[in-house]
């Protein structure tokens, strides 16, 4: 499904962030990574 909206509205990247802490992968294009991982890369 993010890849399609991704697509549709032309969005360089694309994130889905999951609960399950240490998880860093790439799948079709979107980038799938911890939530406290990429909260505290805002920080």
């Amino acid at each position: 499904m993010l890849p399609y909206f991704r697509d549709r509205l032309s969005i360089p990247f694309c994130y889905q962030l999951v609960r399950k802490p240490g998880v860093d992968k790439s799948a079709a294009g979107v980038r799938i990574v911890s939530a406290n991982k990429f909260l505290a890369a805002l920080i």
